[in-house]
């Protein structure tokens, strides 16, 4: 009985606890705010480091959004225009096998679908 009782507690805590609120501070929602804007520039980033190691005989490396870093963002062409997103990111190769520094720039603008 003791067994069943901790396969049912176990996961209902474990769900508790990722679905309680978090206050959201300053510092937090600038983290979430970050974050999601490194995950819309995946695409983008996975694209520029295809293209800076295309001639890289071990193959294009990986790289973290959690260790990512957003250096600069211009505005380019005033509000709702484009805008200049300068990153660095850490590339490697498999656990614990960096592949140095990068600094990314991208420019991103507004495309409307009608």
């Amino acid at each position: 009985m003791q067994k069943s009782f901790n396969f049912v507690l176990v996961p209902l805590l474990t769900l508790c606890f990722l679905v309680l609120p978090v206050e959201a501070t300053e510092e937090n929602t600038n983290e979430m705010i970050k974050y999601a804007l490194i995950t819309s520039l995946n695409p983008s980033i996975d694209k520029a480091i295809s293209e800076i190691y295309k001639d890289e005989p071990k193959g294009v490396p990986q790289w973290a959004g959690w260790n990512a870093e957003i250096i600069n963002i211009k505005q380019l062409n005033g509000i709702g225009g484009s805008y200049e997103v300068k990153v660095r990111i850490y590339p490697y190769y498999g656990p614990h096998i960096g592949k140095g520094v990068d600094e990314i720039q991208l420019e991103l603008m507004l495309m409307v679908k009608s």
